[in-house]
């Protein structure tokens, strides 16, 4: 999309606008889209905040997983990031468990949050804060 500074500048946004307003630059369709899923729902992820849509989804998501596979019925854990879902899968390890350390692979990217970046191989991004966050993973 082209934009242009007070200056009259012409620029590519490749950008799309940012994070979570990552929609563009008020597309009537994006805009109108938008606006319907907020008359239905405008934020659902977290534990605290439940909804009959959420539930709906977490339960057909373990039909066509868990249940699929024969297993009888999972649990599912919405998160934002890979980062956040790493965390959620070290959390339910421990407690599922009891275990204190977990085995991560030589090369592994898992993300830097504390929990994560315990995973994460690359000693360069865990070294400047292993005192904070010990040290609960073996390559």
């Amino acid at each position: 999309m082209r934009v242009w500074d007070d200056d009259g500048r012409e620029y590519l946004d490749f950008t799309a606008a940012f994070a979570v307003a990552a929609a563009g630059h008020a597309n009537p369709r994006i805009v109108a889209a938008g606006q319907r899923q907020m008359a239905k729902l405008l934020h659902a992820m977290g534990d605290v905040h439940p909804h009959a849509l959420k539930a709906e989804l977490a339960r057909e998501l373990s039909r066509i997983t868990f249940e699929r596979l024969g297993k009888s019925t999972g649990k599912t854990i919405f998160c934002n990031s890979g980062f956040e879902a790493v965390e959620a899968a070290l959390k339910t390890a421990h407690l599922a468990t009891g275990r204190t350390r977990v085995i991560a692979f030589e090369d592994a990217y898992h993300g830097l949050g504390y929990g994560a970046l315990n995973t994460t191989w690359r000693s360069d991004f865990r070294s400047p804060f292993r005192r904070q966050i010990g040290g609960f993973a073996s390559f």
